[in-house]
């Protein structure tokens, strides 16, 4: 009887001891739960922001940004739009957009051809453009006597003269002018052609 009385003993305590397993399997269950959860929002792999690039990184983890952007770098449209598009310079670190800096000869240039100058795009709008100098008006005086050089031979003069017109491309008087000359020349003449005159020559 006290053998039978040990056996019913230790199969109690197997028994026991099989249920006291079951319990802290399901406690040590329970609280790595919690920490289970508090890992929500990872994903494989994971990026983060290395200075102002978005950059990929193996393993799990909490991701950062989805762009470059979320890290403060600039909007590549905007970029392509200012320097493309405007014609403008671009600040990388401000991701600004500002107008260029014009040469100063270029503006006085512009202003001498009367055009109208675009200081956001350095660009000399409507300048002149002048085309060829025209003739607008002439005129020649008759011939005038001067004096005798030979029997029969007198020196004569005539002078004359123009006026010249230059247009711009759009038809603006870009500037006009006279220009006037004397001609000298020897030819017949009776006021030269006398018995004195040409006895006085032989």
């Amino acid at each position: 009887m006290k053998r039978i009385g040990i056996l019913i003993a230790l199969i109690a305590l197997v028994v026991w001891l099989g249920s006291s397993r079951h319990v802290v399997q399901a406690s040590a269950l329970a609280a790595a739960r919690p920490a289970l959860a508090g890992q929500a929002g990872e994903t494989s792999p994971y990026y983060v922001c290395e200075g102002r690039m978005c950059a990929e990184q193996s393993g799990c983890g909490v991701s950062q940004c989805g762009s470059d952007q979320d890290c403060g770098a600039c909007d590549p449209y905007q970029r392509d739009e200012c320097i493309y598009g405007r014609q403008w310079d671009w600040d990388d670190w401000s991701c600004t957009c500002s107008p260029p800096q014009c040469d100063p000869a270029g503006e006085q240039e512009c202003a001498a051809q009367w055009g109208t100058w675009d200081s956001s795009n350095c660009y000399c709008d409507n300048p002149c453009n002048p085309r060829q100098a025209q003739i607008l008006t002439s005129w020649q005086t008759d011939p005038y006597f001067i004096d005798c050089i030979d029997c029969g031979v007198g020196l004569f003069e005539t002078s004359g003269g123009e006026t010249w017109v230059q247009y711009c491309q759009d038809g603006r008087l870009w500037d006009d002018w006279e220009s006037s000359y004397q001609n000298y020349y020897q030819d017949w003449s009776w006021n030269c052609f006398n018995w004195w005159w040409c006895w006085w020559l032989e």
